[in-house]
């Protein structure tokens, strides 16, 4: 099967010949939040600051 020989799953297969498959990576425009450990500004001038000082 043209699945084995380019070394793809079935389904990965079914996915490209579907038209209504967006094309792209679609993870590049994901929307995702902001992680928990995120800097606030105030830290990040902080740390530029500190780093200016050397």
């Amino acid at each position: 099967m043209v699945c084995h020989k380019l070394n793809i799953g079935e389904r990965t297969f079914s996915r490209w010949k579907n038209q209504t498959t967006p094309l792209g990576d679609q993870q590049l425009s994901a929307i995702r939040p902001a992680p928990s450990n995120k800097l606030t500004l105030a830290e990040q001038k902080e740390i530029i600051e500190l780093f200016h000082q050397f």
